[in-house]
């Protein structure tokens, strides 16, 4: 059963700590969040999509699976910059974090050394950067006698899924596979396993800092309240939508309501 607290405590309580593992703290937590939303938004668009589910927007749901792929693969690679900083915030971290923790920093060193590993690839060409070259390469590659797009009469509701087939077509040689269903299921493999390190890190080193500095005068189970869970919809029943009717949005743009909401 899922469980979530709020907490709140002074931030005298933060400021006590130093500022360098109080930036670590800040930094581990927002690469925590955008892991943890990236991999769940891809995930979602793994989900079966329901029976009634147009082409279209299958089509637009493989589109969000590979956007969401290529940011997950950029920030899981710019981990490295908060890994790299615990030596100097924590010296002995080694000592300091949990054992699991410790384990996956290691995990994630390893990996990631060199600079080569299928991740980093996939950031260089396509997580981070737009890679002109790629785009001209992947022209050798792309296969069927059409391209498909979607052009709506908004520009909400417009997908090219040319890029996506460039992206796919460049998938064998950045990750070295034979096929693109081999490297996409490659790229998942590997990010999922970091984003397992990741987690394990992250939450190492929050809950170090917390026990050093919160806990001791604050509780989770008497000063935490817990959060209202209801209707919350199993995962396995979310889906990810693509194509939506924006009148309604329109009309609040044109009447100027969203920036004075």
């Amino acid at each position: 059963m899922t469980e979530v607290y709020s907490l709140k405590f002074d931030k005298a309580l933060f400021d006590a700590a130093p500022a360098r593992q109080r930036a670590a703290y800040l930094m581990a937590s927002q690469l925590w969040n955008d892991v943890n939303i990236l991999s769940r938004q891809m995930l979602i668009c793994q989900n079966p999509a329901d029976n009634d589910c147009s082409h279209a927007e299958k089509s637009a749901q493989l589109a969000a699976q590979i956007l969401y792929l290529r940011f997950l693969a950029g920030r899981l690679h710019e981990g490295q910059s908060f890994y790299k900083c615990l030596k100097s915030v924590l010296p002995s971290w080694k000592a300091d974090l949990p054992e699991q923790a410790v384990s996956a920093i290691k995990s994630l060193n390893t990996y990631f050394n060199g600079n080569n590993s299928t991740i980093t690839r996939l950031r260089k060409k396509v997580g981070f950067h737009a890679d002109f070259d790629m785009f001209e390469e992947s022209l050798l590659h792309i296969e069927g006698p059409h391209i498909e797009e979607f052009i709506g009469n908004t520009a909400a509701n417009t997908l090219f899924m040319s890029a996506e087939i460039a992206n796919l077509a460049a998938l064998p040689s950045i990750v070295g596979t034979q096929t693109r269903r081999e490297g996409l299921n490659t790229l998942i493999k590997d990010c999922l396993q970091a984003m397992g390190w990741t987690y394990d890190a992250c939450q190492g080193y929050h809950q170090w800092f917390l026990a050093a500095y919160v806990f001791p005068h604050v509780s989770l189970q008497t000063e935490g309240s817990l959060v209202d869970m209801t209707g919350m919809p199993a995962f396995e029943d979310l889906r990810f939508q693509f194509f939506a009717n924006f009148d309604g949005l329109s009309s609040s743009l044109e009447a100027g309501q969203l920036a004075n909401s």
